[in-house]
C-alpha cells in the first residue's frame, strides 16, 4: 500500500476581508477582474485607500453585476455593463459623458483619478443572518467623486 501524497495548495488569490470604520476615503483603482460569483457575472474592482493614516493601503472590494462577459474573462477582462445597473450609475457619477457605446466602457479614467468612495460595514450574510463581530467586514458601498 502506498501512501497518498497530499499537495498543499496557496490561495493567493484570496485576500483576507478587512475591517475599517465606516466613512468616506479616497481610493486608488488597483485593478479589475470579471468572473462568475454565485452563478451571476460579476465586475470587481480591487481599489487601495490612499487617504493618509491608520488605514493607508488597505484593499477593499466594490463588485458589479455585469449583463456580460467580452472574450475572456479575468484580470483587466472586458463586459457589457448592465444599461441601469450600479456600475454606470457610478461611472457618470464620476466620469459624465464618458461612454459612447455600452461594448467599449474605458477604464483609464477610472485609473488615472483618485476616487472618493463610501465606505460601509458589512454585518448580514447573504441570508441576511446577522454575523459576529469577528466576522464583519468593509467594502464600498459606492463611489461618489473624484478628487479634484
Amino acid at each position: 500500500m502506498t501512501p497518498k501524497i497530499v499537495r498543499l495548495v496557496e490561495v493567493s488569490d484570496q485576500e483576507e476581508e478587512v475591517l475599517i470604520p465606516p466613512g468616506t476615503y479616497n481610493f486608488k483603482l488597483l485593478n479589475h477582474e470579471t468572473k462568475v460569483c454565485f452563478q451571476t457575472k460579476r465586475l470587481i474592482l480591487m481599489l487601495s485607500i490612499c487617504t493618509l493614516g491608520e488605514h493607508f493601503e488597505k484593499r477593499l472590494k466594490r463588485y458589479y453585476n455585469i449583463q456580460d462577459f467580452i472574450g475572456k474573462r479575468g484580470k483587466k477582462g472586458r463586459f457589457y455593463p448592465k444599461p441601469r445597473g450600479d456600475f454606470l450609475l457610478d461611472y457618470y457619477k464620476l466620469f459624465p459623458g464618458r461612454i459612447s457605446r455600452l461594448d467599449r466602457v474605458p477604464m483609464e479614467p477610472m485609473y488615472r483619478n483618485i476616487l472618493i468612495g463610501r465606505v460601509a460595514t458589512v454585518t448580514k450574510n447573504n441570508q441576511g443572518k446577522s454575523l459576529p463581530v469577528e466576522m464583519q467586514y468593509s467594502k464600498v458601498a459606492e463611489l461618489i467623486g473624484v478628487e479634484k
